[in-house]
């Protein structure tokens, strides 16, 4: 008899999904783009696979265009195929397609209800947007930050030079961007690996990941959210209350400190430091400073989830690795303009054309994030308000038109291009996103990148590992899909390139800047 119920109870539950999604799946639109032909109710879902859903967008934009639409159950999705489509979609229309989708399972399930990178836009995200301008986008806060990145990065160098086998993406991801960012955001030094603050920030960050999938199912499906957790299937629903406990300690105890730190020592230049003391006396409103705690939050938690510069570093050194040509090339330059007396400065980069030509090669040849969430309307077609549009961003990076054999690692290809040319094709100007929902951090990114690959290209020689029998182990060029692409974990030899080098890094780690 149990068995007979819970069968019904579950028909019942799909027969309302599959009424409910029929019913706000009728669309009136005459006038959409092309697209994969969808079936009734589940739209195009079956046509999507798990893993590497950017590159079947890109077979996709092959058949039908720069613009393609689909169904996902009933919400409507557009994917921007091409970079002069999401140019003219995201940039000149941004007051239109500046909106976010109510992410439910994120905000209302996780507790990230009150984060500007989840919320839509509006009075509150603009708010938050105007604060993180002021801390992560003018020439004066990106300086004051400039003695952090060099620790940063002087520190990360020390590690590589002390301990090259445990290799980058593990230790950049938990160490590197996280005692930059607790800096930068909370004024907090992090002088351990165990850091209490780095360590709970990381368990909400993993546990969010790993239920990203539901948060997908939930969107599309919201009926979900309405389903008691006693049913099978619901379970996840009892997990989230855990990871909403992780997520506000996250927020709350780093910004308590900072606030209390900044209140007996004024001269704090922190995010958080910086923002209460622009206000009048120092002293913020309680919603104001509701949404400053949550505005430092998603700052630290999601550049470090999203984390560019993490990616960027992994994808450089599996090139150098593949590519050790490019690396003496590199080596070559900053010899003439730096010399072995010092590591290069954020004031040499003008000097140093072919570095930054390799930086751009590593963001088009794996771009970090392959897609970039938006919505609304462009170019005629009658989209419906509350679509999804999806940024191609790895189809842009791989377009042969603009980079051919784009397969093939080759800085020099932007010295091969006209100014004009070279300008549209930098990756640094679409893969941080468009518009009003561009990644604030970009400039902040783009220097520590800058400094972190020209002082590893200057410090050490970067080639393959060797077996037990001393062969070259040869790293496989598989990168991982998802929200973001790392090179999949390879070995790889790390050594200084010189005793001078060697001294000249203890020198910096013992004496931080």
């Amino acid at each position: 008899m149990t068995v007979h119920i819970t069968s019904l109870t579950l028909l019942f539950i799909l027969l309302s999904s599959l009424a409910y999604v029929w019913y706000r799946g009728r669309i009136r639109s005459s006038k959409l783009p092309p697209g994969p032909r969808p079936l009734p109710l589940i739209g195009n879902v079956h046509q999507l696979p798990l893993k590497d859903q950017h590159k079947t967008f890109a077979e996709w934009g092959r058949e039908y265009g720069d613009l393609i639409y689909l169904r996902i159950f009933a919400t409507p999705v557009l994917v921007v195929h091409s970079l002069s489509a999401a140019r003219e979609l995201l940039e000149g229309k941004n007051s239109v397609t500046s909106d976010r989708p109510h992410m439910v399972f994120v905000r209302e399930f996780l507790g990230y209800d009150s984060c500007f990178p989840f919320i839509p836009y509006g009075e509150t995200w603009r708010q938050q947007r105007k604060w993180v301008h002021t801390a992560l986008e003018t020439k004066e806060s990106l300086a004051s930050y400039s003695r952090s990145q060099r620790r940063a990065v002087h520190a990360l160098l020390s590690d590589l030079l002390d301990k090259p086998e445990r290799y980058p993406q593990p230790y950049i991801k938990r160490r590197f961007m996280a005692a930059m960012m607790m800096e930068i955001v909370y004024g907090h030094t992090m002088t351990s690996e165990d850091d209490a603050f780095v360590r709970a920030a990381d368990e909400a960050i993993d546990e969010t990941v790993k239920v990203g999938a539901i948060a997908s199912l939930v969107y599309f499906l919201p009926i979900l959210r309405r389903l008691p957790s006693w049913l099978p299937g619901m379970g996840f629903k009892k997990k989230t209350l855990r990871i909403r406990q992780l997520v506000q300690k996250t927020m709350d105890e780093p910004f308590e400190m900072a606030r209390k730190t900044m209140i007996n020592d004024h001269r704090q230049s922190c995010f958080v430091a910086r923002i209460i003391s622009s206000q009048s006396e120092g002293r913020l409103l309680l919603l104001d400073q509701l949404l400053l705690k949550y505005a430092a939050g998603a700052l630290y938690m999601v550049l470090k989830v999203v984390n560019q510069t993490a990616t960027t570093l992994s994808t450089f050194l599996l090139a150098m690795v593949l590519h050790p040509e490019v690396l003496r090339k590199a080596q070559a330059e900053i010899d003439r303009v730096v010399g072995g007396t010092r590591l290069p400065n954020v004031e040499d980069r003008a000097s140093l054309p072919y570095v930054d030509c390799i930086i751009k090669e590593v963001y088009r040849w794996n771009c970090p994030a392959p897609s970039g969430k938006y919505r609304d309307v462009l170019r005629g077609h009658n989209i419906a308000r509350g679509t999804v549009i999806v940024a191609n961003l790895w189809a842009m990076t791989q377009d042969s038109t603009l980079y051919p054999e784009p397969g093939t690692f080759r800085p020099e290809r932007f010295q091969e291009m006209d100014s004009h040319t070279a300008e549209q094709a930098d990756p640094r100007k679409f893969i941080f996103g468009f518009g009003r929902r561009i990644c604030p951090g970009r400039h902040f990114a783009d220097v520590t990148i800058w400094l972190t690959i020209a002082s590893i290209i200057a410090a050490f020689d970067i080639s393959k590992a060797r077996d037990a029998e001393g062969n070259e182990i040869m790293p496989r060029m598989f990168f991982t899909s998802g929200l973001v692409s790392l090179p999949e974990p390879f070995e790889c030899d790390i050594r200084p390139r010189t005793t001078n080098t060697q001294r000249l890094i203890s020198q910096l780690s013992e004496n931080p800047a």
